[in-house]
């Protein structure tokens, strides 16, 4: 799937394992959570060594920078281009950006290019847990996760149905012109889709699927500066948004180290 902003935005880029086309992301702050007690911790229940790991993987300082940086998983591993510690982490652990809590400074301000191949081929969850060993391998990355009740977007169909034509790998995008000072464009299911959002600055707590849609879709939104985000999605895919909370983990460092040499 992709996802396309203006040149003014700096963005990250994750590929689909099932399509080689990046999805870009914008980078959003980490919002202020209260920590739980020690008693309401809940420790990781994968032991890093009961994990897959990368036949070889390579992490060293970027010669950046390249406008945010891109990441692309395929069935042979995962690459990496000037991207963050954080970034890889959440990648690793997939979460949206205000779940993740703690660090260092340098976890955003370093870049690092990455370079992990896969003995086998693997799919999309098992590359995720080959980068949970790679941080705790190369990074010394100690975390526990939290939980804890915030305000969330449910993610439904509007009430006239969604707008969102189906696509196929390999297909065309629509040919179509635009005035609109920012577009959107995104390839893949309704998940994809609210974890793109989830990663973005452009919407305020995080998204949770709830539209019950199974299909592969093309996603496109226009919007300029005076527009809201929210209502041109609503009004250009037919998917609306309703305020609620949810119970939602959190990943909180507890160490981590700069990689060392490879």
């Amino acid at each position: 799937m992709r996802f396309v902003l203006s040149a003014n935005i700096a963005v990250t880029a994750i590929c689909a394992i099932t399509a080689p086309i990046c999805t870009a992301q914008p980078r959003f702050e980490a919002a202020a959570i209260q920590v739980p007690t020690p008693e309401q911790r809940t420790p990781i229940p994968l032991s890093a060594e009961k994990l897959a790991v990368f036949d070889s993987a390579s992490i060293k300082p970027s010669n950046g920078p390249l406008e945010g940086g891109w990441v692309r998983f395929t069935p042979a591993g995962v690459i990496g281009r000037d991207i963050s510690a954080r970034r890889i982490i959440l990648l690793a652990y997939h979460l949206g950006d205000i779940q993740l809590r703690g660090g260092p400074g340098w976890l955003d301000a370093d870049r690092f290019d990455l370079e992990a191949k896969a003995e086998t081929a693997a799919n999309e969850n098992q590359l995720r847990q080959m980068l949970q060993k790679l941080l705790a391998q190369r990074f010394n990355l100690a975390v526990h996760r939290e939980t804890k009740e915030m305000p969330v977007y449910a993610m439904t169909v509007g009430k006239n149905g969604p707008q969102l034509p189906d696509w196929k790998e390999g297909q065309a995008e629509p040919s179509r012109a635009s005035r609109a000072g920012r577009i959107l464009v995104d390839r893949g299911n309704t998940q994809h889709f609210a974890d793109t959002l989830n990663n973005s600055s452009m919407i305020d707590r995080l998204v949770l699927d709830r539209t019950g849609l199974q299909g592969t879709y093309y996603f496109r939104v226009e919007w300029n500066g005076n527009d809201d985000f929210m209502t041109a999605i609503q009004e250009q895919l037919g998917l609306r948004f309703e305020p609620q909370k949810a119970p939602m983990e959190f990943l909180v460092i507890d160490h981590i180290e700069k990689p060392g040499a490879n």
